[in-house]
């Protein structure tokens, strides 16, 4: 890596840290950058001891601090459905609401959360669902997320099945955001990938909100399946769906339709029949990313203008 390029990361590591009122020790903490790393890039030294700081350590404070070592070839754009998540997730960590954001798939609301997490470093925790997820799973990914002790690991082997139920650990995540409430925090919590939660992991976040109302807000984040699979649920008087869909039932959010336009996303885009080509196959703001970014980077490799011909020989499509 270039000094250039270390100086500048110092710089814009000085300026994250006194942006956020965050110490070098929270920082390694957020970042799983060694402590004596983050000191060292402050100071501007290049090692520790005898150990040379890699350059992976670099990229990463970098990451975070938005300092860019190579050319960038995407940027958030203010999409409706952009501002609109924004909006939303303010909202509820202000004032602790219960919120439910429906979008399509690809309109941005992953991404936007990730923006809005990293901004509210502090209060603001993400869990995504897995489609497999049982209701341990996602109680692990919670506390994990929530930096919450397990104290059940220096319970003795024999009684360890009594302090790891899912009530107890459910439990000490209540009493986690409560103590970050104290100190005068807004916790937050949001689930990703809503729509693959099971009736088990919704009744729990039931749970979560009778204990944490207008204490941390709790925002689910999914397409339109979680709402048509809350109601069919609650159609079929699931136990607890009902009760929970209550709960809910005002706080859902939809997204407008995706802008099948790009305007946005392709103002770099000189190429009127690249911009014509890109708008007749995607049908999303990832996959305008997902075709766009590596074509505009072998573009640069090459040293070639964008095309359509390489587009499709990118894809593959050159007999298409």
């Amino acid at each position: 890596m270039k000094q250039e390029d270390k100086d500048g990361i110092k710089e814009a590591l000085e300026v994250y840290l006194s942006s956020n009122n965050m110490t070098q020790n929270e920082f390694a903490q957020v970042s799983e950058v060694n402590p004596r790393y983050i000191i060292a890039i402050r100071n501007g030294e290049s090692t520790v001891g005898n150990t040379v700081i890699a350059d992976k350590w670099y990229r990463k404070v970098a990451n975070i601090v938005g300092y860019k070592i190579e050319k960038v070839y995407w940027e958030p754009k203010q999409t409706n459905q952009l501002l609109r998540i924004m909006a939303t997730l303010e909202d509820a960590r202000k004032y602790g609401y219960t919120n439910t954001i429906i979008g399509n798939t690809g309109s941005g609301k992953t991404y936007t959360t990730g923006l809005f997490a990293k901004k509210n470093w502090k209060d603001v925790f993400v869990v995504t669902i897995g489609s497999n997820d049982l209701i341990a799973d996602v109680i692990n990914k919670l506390m994990a997320a929530l930096q919450v002790p397990d104290t059940s690991k220096h319970i003795k082997k024999e009684f360890t099945g009594q302090f790891r139920s899912k009530s107890q650990r459910i439990t000490r995540i209540i009493n986690h955001i409560k103590e970050l409430k104290a100190k005068e925090l807004y916790p937050m919590i949001v689930f990703d990938e809503a729509e693959y939660m099971s009736p088990a992991v919704l009744r729990s976040i039931k749970e979560l909100y009778d204990n944490l109302k207008g204490i941390c807000a709790i925002v689910l984040l999914g397409t339109d399946q979680l709402v048509d699979k809350i109601e069919g649920m609650k159609k079929s008087n699931k136990p607890g769906i009902p009760q929970f869909y209550s709960r809910i039932r005002f706080g859902i959010r939809y997204l407008e339709d995706i802008n099948k336009n790009y305007d946005l996303f392709l103002e770099s885009v000189t190429d009127k029949e690249v911009r014509k080509f890109i708008k007749s196959v995607c049908d999303d703001y990832r996959e305008v990313h997902d075709l766009l970014v590596p074509a505009m980077r072998e573009a640069d490799r090459l040293d070639v203008p964008l095309t359509v011909d390489l587009l499709k020989k990118i894809l593959g499509w050159e007999d298409c």
